[in-house]
């Protein structure tokens, strides 16, 4: 066997001249011998080649700028232990080989003269990117320092192998030789890739997750290449540093299994993706995401496959066009079911998708392809604009934010036109949008629908059990019903089909037009039984100075209450008349409407007639002197606890 370059310790010859020794000194010269054997070491010198067959066990392996080339792998794995890598090619030729690392190895680069160039440590199938491949794995600590990198090239794989460390220190990652090399990263279970650099270390070769974890300490990672993540975990703190995100993805990322973002920032930049789909070791789809999440750049996206659920603990942030996209989540009964986006932390962005058949991308199960949202206790969630498509980059999804079931029991907002130069405004279109208190009510948890101005809800059905929703823009809908809680605003509540071909049902829900004051439109037919409607009077003229209920169709009320407040310490005059509701024509049943009259400053009397209240006689309300400083108090405490708007 060719043993160039390898170096190993052989026992000196004895001499009839030497010394004796006693027993006892030749048995502890032996026992010492029997626990410290001899230790191979290979030196791989600059300009050197160095031929291995079949499993070689190297030593202490020293790559100073030559080349080992394994030439028949497949008797088994070569190993070496405590290896320094300064700079060479480790190759395969003729079949598959595994070099296997053990204990601490130091990738630490060149520095050793100009004959030594400082490009890295390569590890290819061979120099000239022959087919064979090669496994170089860790099975110890690897620590990569100074000017140390990796280049992989051929069909050569790194492995970050089960509970081993790879400790990258100096901001430069890995590369591939070529963009035609084959080769990858993988990090297997229980392994840790920790960063602690200052910069940015990139791995410019696809990544394979399989059970692993991604740490950064200090600096930043970049997965510039994409990559298959299987059941593993990023933690992406910073310490400190100056990275705001301390993981950032590139290319085409696929997650499947139980993935975790823990704590952090992770951003994915433009026209890159995550893909959240089933598949992996046991066939799941479930992401627990804890940090802080930037989907941005042009047509960045993070997608959700059918039956995968993105749990969202953190902050989930979309951004320059970037988008959560559904992908094949169709409604067919034998094809998987949709994608499921828990929130519990904060969601702001855009959420696509299509209800066009064909249109959305990967939709291989039918012509719907959106994803059900459960907007949790406590939690918040803000619809952002859908940007127009770049014509030469199309996007295959929809203009508008799509989903499938909508369930509501923290606080949501459609805000409309979010960036005033552009003029595109907000608008959601959901199957169906149920608001609800989930749980035991405390103080914070009261879900919340705020639809600004130009901002539009479309829905198939709408069902608010309690809760408080506010339409200053849009909300439409075949079916629309508001059991509970309040409703408020100066928007529009109408049919998604735009004719009168059902009714908008109210039940013990309190209905207060405006935003103190104002008018709120419902464009169609009010159903409304046991409904409390109230009304702020602060003058005469309707929508400016008192609310209004504006009805573009018959309103029928039965035993509902109105409940007129006059504020603002405005007392009306005998005669005056306030119409309150508009309709054509209201129905008015047996007492269908009870009426009580509020104000601090003057008993006021009157009647009605189902949409208007006569004011027929008005007393004031005489206060002794002393009780005036009282009363300044006591209007300005109602003044605060009018309704919120």
């Amino acid at each position: 066997m060719d043993i160039t370059g390898l170096n190993r310790a052989v026992p000196s010859p004895r001499h009839h001249n030497a010394p004796r020794f006693g027993l006892a000194a030749a048995l502890c010269v032996c026992g010492v011998a029997a626990w410290a054997p001899a230790t191979a070491q290979t030196i791989v010198s600059a300009g050197q080649q160095i031929d291995r067959y079949g499993a070689v066990d190297l030593g202490v392996l020293s790559m100073q700028g030559g080349t080992i080339i394994f030439r028949d792998g497949f008797q088994g794995p070569s190993t070496a232990t405590n290896a320094v890598l300064g700079n060479g090619w480790i190759a395969a030729s003729g079949y598959s080989a595994r070099l296997e690392f053990y204990g601490t190895t130091r990738l630490q680069g060149a520095s050793y003269g100009a004959s030594f160039p400082s490009d890295g440590m390569h590890i290819a199938a061979s120099d000239s990117e022959s087919v064979f491949p090669l496994d170089a794995i860790n099975k110890g600590e690897l620590f990569q320092t100074a000017n140390g990198q990796l280049v992989l090239g051929g069909g050569a794989r790194f492995v970050n192998d089960v509970y081993s460390t790879f400790w990258i220190q100096n901001d430069l990652g890995m590369v591939r030789s070529s963009v035609l090399a084959r080769s990858s990263f993988v990090n297997r279970s229980g392994s840790v890739i920790k960063a602690s650099g200052t910069g940015t270390s990139v791995f410019a070769l696809p990544v394979v997750h399989d059970f692993g974890k991604f740490e950064v300490w200090s600096g930043s990672l970049h997965l510039a290449a994409g990559g298959f993540h299987d059941n593993a975990s990023f933690y992406a703190d910073t310490f400190g540093g100056s990275a705001q995100y301390g993981i950032s993805f590139s290319g085409s990322h696929v997650f499947t299994g139980f993935m975790t973002t823990e704590t952090g920032g992770l951003s994915l930049t433009e026209r890159s993706r995550i893909a959240l789909m089933r598949g992996g070791r046991f066939d799941l789809a479930e992401w627990q995401q804890r940090a802080n999440v930037l989907v941005a750049g042009f047509q960045s996206r993070l997608e959700i496959g059918p039956d995968a659920t993105l749990h969202n603990t953190g902050s989930l942030v979309t951004a320059n066009s970037g988008a959560v996209l559904a992908v094949g989540a169709g409604t067919s009964p034998v094809a998987p079911g949709r994608g499921l986006l828990i929130n519990e932390g904060s969601f702001s962005g855009v959420l696509l998708g299509s209800r066009e058949s064909g249109a959305c991308s990967n939709d291989r199960y039918g012509d719907t392809c959106v994803v059900n949202v459960r907007n949790e206790r406590g939690s918040e969630l803000t619809f952002l604009p859908v940007p127009e498509d770049d014509p030469l980059f199309p996007d295959n999804a929809s203009d508008y934010n799509a989903v499938g079931v909508f369930e509501n029991a923290g606080r949501v907002r459609i805000p409309g036109i979010v960036e005033p130069l552009n003029g595109i405004a907000t608008v959601v279109d959901a199957d169906t949008f149920i608001q609800d208190r989930q749980g035991v009510a405390t103080l914070f948890n009261t879900p919340e629908l705020v639809i600004d101005p130009d901002g539009e809800l479309r829905v198939g059905s709408f069902r608010q059990i309690e809760g408080d929703t506010v339409v200053n823009g849009r909300l439409t809908g075949n079916q629309i019903e508001f059991l509970g809680g309040t409703l408020s605003g100066t928007g529009t509540i109408g049919y998604g089909s735009g004719g009168f071909n059902g009714q908008i049902s109210t039940g013990a829900v309190a209905i207060g037009p405006g935003n103190s004051p104002g008018i709120l439109t419902i464009d169609g037919n009010l159903d409304a039984n046991g409904t409390i409607f109230d009304i702020e009077i602060g003058g005469r003229l309707a929508g400016i100075e008192h609310d209004q209920l504006v009805v573009l169709g018959q309103a029928n009320l039965l035993d509902s209450i109105v409940n007129l407040r006059f504020i603002d310490g405005f007392i009306p005059d005998q005669g005056d008349v306030f119409e309150w509701l508009v309709a054509d024509p209201p129905f008015v049943g047996l007492a269908p409407v009870t009426v009580n009259v509020f104000s601090d400053l003057a008993v006021i009397q009157g009647e009605t007639d189902g949409r208007r209240f006569y004011v027929n006689a008005v007393t004031a309300v005489p206060l002794p002197p002393a009780v005036w400083l009282y009363g300044a108090g006591f209007l300005m405490v109602g003044y605060l606890a009018r309704r919120r708007r």
